[in-house]
């Protein structure tokens, strides 16, 4: 059985949980493609990467959602990891001990996600095919969240 640590093949299917926003900054289900570009931003504890799930490994977009911090709503966008990694976005694997498809884009990190050539590919990134489900709850203690 697989343990999450394999390569992501670029046929695989990813999601990426986005925090519904009250303001409607970070997705918004009325906004025509592309997603907003703090879709793909880091955040400050995203020293390793931005984070994504593995759907191989999730039974669902709701499950996906559930790995979030209690208290708040996720959309789920989901995506092709070969999509990504075609306008320069490497997904790899990340597993942790109670997550095990999780996984990075160790190229846009906490520490670099200013930077021209990291803001571009973060602009390609948004503009890819994509689909949204949700919102859906987080189901999390807010310490145990990655």
């Amino acid at each position: 059985m697989a343990d999450g640590t394999e390569p992501v093949d670029p046929s695989e299917i990813i999601y990426r949980r986005i925090i519904r926003s009250i303001k409607g900054g970070h997705y918004n289900p009325d906004r025509p493609q592309p997603l907003s570009h703090k879709a793909f931003g880091p955040r400050p504890i995203d020293t390793d990467g931005i984070s994504f799930l593995r759907q191989k490994y999730v039974s669902s977009p709701e499950q996906a959602a559930a790995e979030g911090a209690i208290g708040h709503e996720y959309w789920i966008i989901e995506m092709l990891a070969g999509d990504l990694e075609g306008v320069g976005v490497k997904i790899e694997p990340a597993p942790l001990e109670d997550c095990i498809g999780h996984a990075v884009a160790p190229t846009i990190n906490a520490s670099n996600g200013d930077q021209s050539e990291v803001l571009a590919a973060m602009d390609r990134a948004r503009n890819l095919k994509y689909k949204p489900f949700g919102p859906f709850p987080g189901k999390k203690p807010p310490s145990a969240v990655a």
